[in-house]
């Protein structure tokens, strides 16, 4: 992973009576099966889902997966086993739009 960070880095907010703090590697991008998530990723608080809100932009999305029976975790794993390997995706202007995880296939 880049040593800098170029996501949107710092970001607070409230999720019901739990408040999160982190300084995290983002935004991120890992598919599976049709399905996409974005998140940030800190080493030290973990993975923080985010959803869109406009083409560049990114917030904390309200909904986190808890349950390990969620399919984000299954590709998760898999790009952390892999060695956290990433792709910047980046828009016209060469702007870092966001960071597309490569996932090896399989369990």
């Amino acid at each position: 992973m880049p040593s800098i960070n170029v996501g949107s880095g710092h970001d607070a907010t409230n999720i019901g009576a739990t408040h999160i703090d982190t300084f995290g590697f983002g935004p991120m991008m890992i598919r599976e099966n049709n399905q996409e998530w974005f998140f940030e990723f800190s080493v030290r608080f973990g993975p923080l889902l985010l959803r869109r809100d406009g083409p560049t932009h990114f917030i904390v999305a309200a909904k986190q997966p808890i349950l390990v029976t969620h399919p984000f975790w299954r590709p998760f794993k898999r790009w952390m086993d892999a060695g956290r390997k990433v792709r910047a995706i980046k828009t016209k202007q060469g702007r870092v739009r966001f960071y597309l995880c490569h996932t090896p296939k399989g369990n």
